[in-house]
């Protein structure tokens, strides 16, 4: 019996001293080999830990020695040597991991600088109203409103450029240096962000028909000389021209000392001017068709031609800038050094064009010489007045307080404002030893709002003339007095504004290509500021439809004394620009 009772109490104390291992004992002895996983509640530490006896030196019961710091997890939540991303992409059939490393930078930037050279389209239309006969329909069918067509036979007024019409592309495309600046993020994932800002420039072009034609012939001093000696030269050799004449100007002395006093006369014309000849004899060199623009008057049916046998010139201007953000998302294709991304964003683009024109007219009656490009006289001028003639000058308006010269102009301004979203694709072409070709086609919706201003002065039918019931001089029918010397505009003035909102579609075209040259060459590889850059080289076409033409959105209607003035009508067209573009690219 008292063996038995000396069991017992051996029992009772060996299930006590089991009771009092530790809960970490027990789960180590239960659960896993590898302890109770970090952070677990009740195990001592903040948030939880493991126990001595489970990790020696741990500071608990059964220990060999100082625990960790407060705060140290043996096991971290998130291993340091974790790849920062992992994707498997299928390219021709076969499986490729892509895989960056913790210590890899998930983001590469770059940046552009790039000057460039955009060629912008040339205006469209004819300068006039293309209903309105011209001087060479008059003279073909008969019609001599003025004795300018006098002379002017069917088979050369058909054939033979004589106060033709003129259409404003004749200014020709416009060229214009600007810089562009651009940047963006490259993600190592495969989204890509980019911006841009561009200031393409402003150019202007000019057609001056005087000038062309005086850049095709002899000095008019020069064939003066040459008349007056019959053809002998007085130089080294026979072969020199004098040039004591060469700062003569008979296109300033006719403006000044001709018809520009108003008190126009034959007397004037036998005005000598010395080696010149006479106010007849410079008129007869000096005035020529240029051209014309056709009119409505609202009187006649079929509407009247003004003439210009001065000047005539013509000026097309742009100026523009443009702004742009997008995002690329992801390779939605990858096969080699291929890559289509779609990408999204938004395009601000501000275009100013302008149309110009001035003319000046003798305001003269006069014969009108049909120019074939032939000295018929042996004067040494070709297509002079009096070449097919007489030259005999007379001026249909009487009112000496007149001045006989008409000067013309119109200016036509537009202002348009685009901007919205786009859609496209990126792509990179070629990317191989530090080469990359890239590119990206886009579609965009743009709003536009365009402002429109139109002023001119003087324009209207010229030779249409009525006596003044009250003073009773020959006067224009049409226009007001066009005097314009020393008063700035007349009472034919005009002007007209107009502002408009629409849409507008847009198609642009890129290519780029960053090339790594600046480590190649001696000198500009120390440059530390190349160290990281490449050579750019890029092209760009922009379309954007529905953006109004200066000269079209021109009704030539003008008859000032009937209150009639041109207006502004909007006349859309396609615009475009070609841009090439080189520069440095910097890739960090």
């Amino acid at each position: 019996m008292r063996m038995w009772h000396r069991f017992q109490i051996l029992m009772l104390l060996l299930m006590a001293t089991t009771m009092t291992l530790s809960p970490a004992r027990a789960q180590q002895i239960l659960g896993s080999p590898y302890g109770v996983p970090a952070n677990a509640p009740g195990t001592g530490y903040p948030g939880g830990g493991y126990p001595g006896n489970v990790y020696p030196n741990s500071g608990y019961p059964g220990s060999l020695g100082q625990g960790p710091p407060p705060g140290f997890l043996p096991h971290s939540s998130i291993s340091p040597f974790e790849n920062a991303f992992e994707q498997h992409v299928e390219s021709d059939g076969l499986w490729f991991k892509k895989v960056i490393g913790p210590l890899s930078p998930l983001n590469n930037y770059h940046f552009n600088v790039d000057y460039t050279r955009t060629t912008t389209r040339r205006l469209q239309g004819l300068i006039g109203d293309p209903n309105a006969p011209t001087f060479t329909q008059n003279a073909a069918n008969g019609i001599t409103p003025t004795t300018r067509d006098t002379g002017v036979n069917v088979t050369d007024a058909l054939f033979l450029p004589t106060f033709p019409g003129f259409d404003s592309q004749i200014s020709g495309n416009l060229l214009a240096r600007g810089i562009k600046l651009s940047g963006g993020i490259d993600n190592q994932t495969g989204w890509k962000f980019g911006w841009d800002v561009s200031y393409n420039g402003d150019s202007t072009n000019v057609f001056d028909a005087r000038a062309q034609r005086e850049a095709d012939q002899l000095r008019a001093t020069s064939a003066t000389f040459l008349n007056a000696t019959a053809g002998i030269v007085n130089g080294p050799n026979n072969t020199a021209l004098p040039t004591n004449f060469n700062n003569l100007d008979e296109r300033n002395i006719i403006e000044t000392q001709i018809l520009g006093p108003g008190d126009f006369s034959a007397g004037s014309l036998a005005n000598n001017f010395g080696v010149l000849g006479t106010g007849t004899q410079i008129l007869d060199r000096q005035l020529f068709p240029f051209g014309a623009i056709g009119l409505q008057n609202g009187v006649d049916i079929d509407g009247v031609t003004q003439l210009f046998d001065l000047d005539f010139i013509i000026r097309q201007k742009v100026e523009s800038y443009g702004a742009g953000l997008h995002f690329a998302a992801a390779p939605i294709y990858e096969s080699g050094s291929l890559k289509i991304r779609p990408l999204i964003g938004a395009r601000f683009f501000r275009l100013e064009e302008g149309f110009g024109f001035t003319g000046v007219d003798s305001g003269l009656n006069h014969s009108v010489n049909v120019p074939d490009g032939i000295d018929d006289d042996n004067d040494f001028i070709i297509d002079n007045v009096a070449e097919n003639g007489t030259a005999a000058f007379t001026n249909p308006i009487t009112d000496p307080a007149r001045e006989t010269l008409i000067r013309s102009f119109i200016n036509s301004d537009v202002r348009s404002v685009t901007a919205g979203p786009e859609i496209g694709i990126e792509y990179e072409v070629a990317q191989r030893k530090g080469l990359k070709i890239t590119g990206s086609t886009r579609l965009g919706v743009l709003v536009n709002s365009e402002s429109y201003n139109l002023s001119g002065d003087n324009i209207g039918d010229v030779f249409t003339t009525v006596v003044d019931p009250v003073t009773g001089f020959t006067v224009n029918q049409d226009l007001f007095d066009t005097t314009t010397t020393g008063v700035g505009l007349t009472q034919n003035a005009f002007t007209d504004t107009l502002s408009t909102t629409h849409i507008s579609p847009l198609f642009e075209q890129q290519l780029n290509a960053d090339i790594p040259i600046f480590s190649r060459i001696p000198v500009l590889r120390d440059i530390w500021q190349l160290e990281n850059a490449n050579f750019r080289l890029g092209w760009k076409y922009t379309w954007i439809g529905e953006v109004a033409n200066p000269t079209q959105s021109i009704v030539f209607t003008s008859n000032p004394q009937a209150g009639i003035f041109p207006t502004i009508s909007p006349e859309r067209g396609s615009f475009w620009q070609n841009q090439f573009n080189f520069g440095i690219n910097w890739e960090y």
